[in-house]
């Protein structure tokens, strides 16, 4: 996948960069490996986490189903000043089928975006859909009012604010009071209940009465939390290493952070 740099592409016209772009990429690909897109494009906005940086991803599939789940959507993409540009150009067909059936994929990296209002562009094959893109520092939100040709699952991303902790206990022994006495442990090393904005966080929802409900999370688990944490994470490290070495087979502990850090026992 191509993706073309701000610094590169100072003073060049639109229309040749997604020439040279795909000129690039389809050198690498054999004609009997490609085919058009003939469905929408399924597009799922994210905040990918990190110790030191934050980026805008967005997962994109094919509504159309293919027979193998490794097939993949070529793009090209770049962002210039306040401008973002995403071309869908074709479905990579893989020499190799991995037999289970699934749409095309691709996931469109934006990287980095400071606060602001951004042109947005996203082309299927000939197919222009035009709109804005909007950042801050609580959010993302795309404004596509008349797309030909894809779909947005949610439009507006609400950003992870700082110092934040999520995740679930799932109790599988018979110590009573165990999963609460986590809770209380996290909470006396400094974790705060807070309201946050009722929406879509990506990794978790808010409803508008408050509910916190994680994504993916089955019905087996036990208990949800989220608090505000403006502490040492090590102190969190080793409270679920704790529980892990006093308590392996009694409670499954998957702690989250707006850092991008997993702990689990």
């Amino acid at each position: 996948m191509t993706t073309l740099k701000a610094s590169v592409i100072s003073g060049i016209t639109i229309s040749l960069i997604f020439t040279v772009a795909w000129f690039n990429l389809s050198s690498c690909i054999k004609d009997d490996h490609t085919e058009l897109i003939k469905s929408k494009i399924n597009i799922k906005p994210w905040e990918l986490l990190d110790t030191n940086n934050r980026e805008f991803v967005l997962y994109s599939s094919t509504e159309k189903i293919y027979p193998c789940c490794n097939y993949f959507i070529i793009f090209d993409s770049f962002v210039r000043y306040n401008e973002v540009y995403i071309r869908f150009n074709s479905i990579y067909k893989p020499e190799i089928c991995l037999t289970a059936l699934g749409p095309a994929k691709a996931d469109v990296n934006l990287g980095r975006l400071p606060e602001g209002t951004y042109s947005l562009n996203i082309f299927v094959h000939k197919l222009h859909n035009s709109g804005r893109l909007i950042v801050t520092n609580d959010y993302y939100k795309l404004d596509l009012p008349n797309s030909k040709s894809i779909s947005i699952e949610n439009n507006k991303l609400y950003r992870i604010p700082d110092n934040t902790i999520w995740g679930y206990t799932s109790y599988r022994g018979s110590i009573d009071g165990l999963e609460q006495s986590f809770i209380d442990s996290l909470q006396i090393l400094g974790a705060n209940e807070k309201e946050f904005n009722p929406g879509e966080y990506g990794y978790f929802k808010i409803e508008p009465d408050g509910e916190f409900v994680m994504s993916g999370t089955q019905s087996s688990i036990r208990k949800h939390f989220i608090f505000e944490y403006p502490n040492e994470v090590s102190l969190i490290e080793n409270l679920v290493r704790n529980y892990a070495v006093n308590h392996p087979d009694s409670l499954r502990i998957r702690l989250y952070t707006d850092k991008g850090k997993i702990l689990t026992q």
